[in-house]
């Protein structure tokens, strides 16, 4: 390969046969192996290592309880990976042996909470001889202070490669050049990163080569699967990738190979399982919410219109799950038409300072400050998704919620005054409908961003100021997104914020 700082991993073995558990066939692993070793791919993820008991067996499958079973399908002057789930795969139940170059790297997938338990697991890897390829489950998710602490580590253990995992399919190109330049700017330089994306937007080619062109002299290692097969909207395609890296920098991967690969192996596969960019997975990539919880609202509830489907996307947490009892209130909310009389809440709100309190951890730091500032000021407070008063105004305290878990707390404890809430979701005194005035410019369901738009609907132009929208858990795209809807709702409202916000620093 000419330009050896980009380079293709291929994990149809591993990634792309999950959603039929990777029962290849030992044959059909033997020839991908082979034949992906003769197209000149530069790095093959043999399959998972997946030690979980001695009475499993790993016939058929690229599911390898110990290192040695993948001996028979390594070819020589090849480099060869594969995959530890950390989460599965427990340092107690298995001892790794040295390395004796026939499988070359550890490929090691770690969740936000385990980093600090894995740290001794990754040591052991890279001593005993392997390459360690260090894969962060949704990485793309961490605030920034929580990439900073993982990589922080990472430098530490100082491993072959650091990846960026897409694992939701929810990058575009400017979330990706925005990630990527914070990556870069931390890490190590000479520490390979590499990109594992799902292809939710039908982007994955697109935004590989855009990090090819902007990564500069770091080595770059690019995942991708034979077709792009994989589950959901599947991965990058190593047709495509190897194409253009042969036709940018003539990298010399054999095209026929790859194809013959593929029509041989792979396009059976279409018969059963369907992996592809549709409008599900584009919409779950573009909004960064959950595809199970889109596929449910779309089988659950077949003739929802369109003004109420969008609504229900803009509620939809970014980067996270929901249960589908959540998926069924947000219908109930974004569907419930009836028209609203604003006045009397409007009446409530009229000419006085109003205070925004969240949930962050600043309304502990700063409570002395707050509350003189509480008492100077004769303000009315709204509480944002709390289910007690947390600094004393009497009956100048409101309380708006999103969920009905925690309204019904409230309930129970204090009675329905001054809640203000969604139809939908329970009996509040000041209930309202969920109109597209207030999910304008919503990019993310977030409560605070809706309850400035429910006061600039009741048009009111009171001095308004927020603390507790702190943003120390917020991932670095919903910090870009928040910030953006904040910007916009600040050109029609006279607000301010008493606390630092990671979601305002201009």
């Amino acid at each position: 390969m000419v330009n050896k700082r980009v380079r293709i991993l291929d994990c149809t073995l591993r990634d792309g046969g999950r959603c039929f558990d990777n029962m290849w066939g030992d044959d059909v692993i033997n020839a991908l192996s082979y034949g992906l070793n003769k197209a000149g791919i530069d790095i093959i993820e043999i399959g998972f290592l997946r030690f979980l008991s001695y009475a499993i067996c790993r016939e058929n499958t690229s599911n390898f309880r110990y290192v040695e079973e993948t001996y028979p399908f390594l070819y020589d002057n090849q480099d060869y990976v594969a995959y530890i789930e950390y989460v599965v795969f427990k340092k107690d139940h298995y001892v790794l042996p040295v390395c004796d170059n026939k499988l070359a790297g550890i490929r090691l997938g770690l969740r936000k909470d385990e980093i600090d338990e894995a740290i001794p697991f990754m040591q052991e890897i890279c001593e005993k001889g392997y390459k360690l390829f260090v894969q962060g489950v949704n990485v793309v998710s961490y605030s920034e202070a929580e990439l900073k602490y993982f990589i922080d580590r990472v430098n530490e253990i100082h491993p072959y490669a650091f990846a960026i995992v897409d694992t939701y399919g929810i990058l575009d190109q400017a979330s990706l050049l925005n990630f990527y330049n914070h990556t870069n700017a931390m890490l190590d330089k000479d520490i390979a990163i590499t990109f594992h994306s799902h292809n939710n937007q039908a982007m994955s080619l697109e935004l590989a080569s855009q990090l090819v062109n902007v990564s500069g002299e770091r080595d770059l290692i690019l995942d991708a699967t034979l077709r792009g097969i994989g589950m959901g909207a599947g991965n990058l395609a190593v047709e495509n990738i190897s194409r253009y890296l042969n036709e940018v920098y003539g990298a010399g991967y054999d095209e026929d190979e790859i194809d013959m690969l593929s029509k041989q192996y792979i396009d059976q596969y279409r018969n059963k399982f369907c992996w592809k960019a549709n409008e599900i997975s584009s919409i779950s990539g573009k909004k960064r919410v959950s595809q199970i919880n889109l596929s449910y609202l779309r089988c659950e509830y077949r003739n929802i219109g369109d003004k109420a489907y969008s609504r229900i996307i803009k509620l939809f947490p970014v980067e996270q799950g929901m249960s589908t009892a959540r998926v069924d209130e947000l219908y109930k909310i974004a569907t419930d038409c009836r028209n609203d009389d604003l006045s009397e809440l409007k009446n409530e709100f009229e000419n006085s300072k109003i205070l925004i309190v969240g949930k962050g951890s600043s309304i502990h730091d700063h409570k002395d400050e707050i509350e003189a500032y509480i008492k100077s000021n004769h303000v009315k407070i709204i509480y944002i998704n709390h289910r007690e008063d947390y600094f004393e105004a009497g009956d100048d305290s409101y309380y708006w919620y999103m969920t009905s878990g925690k309204m019904t707390d409230r309930v129970l404890n204090y009675g329905k005054k001054h809640i203000i809430a969604f139809y939908g979701i329970g009996e509040a005194e000041y209930n309202i409908a969920c109109t597209d005035k207030l999910l304008k410019n919503v990019h993310v369901g977030d409560s605070i961003i809706i309850v400035l738009n429910l006061l600039i609907q009741l048009g009111l132009e009171n001095e308004v100021s927020i603390v507790g929208m702190d943003g120390e858990n917020a991932s670095i795209i919903q910090l870009q997104y928040i910030h953006d809807d904040l910007k916009t709702i600040m050109e029609q409202a006279n607000i301010r914020f008493l606390t630092d916000s990671m979601y305002w620093r201009d």
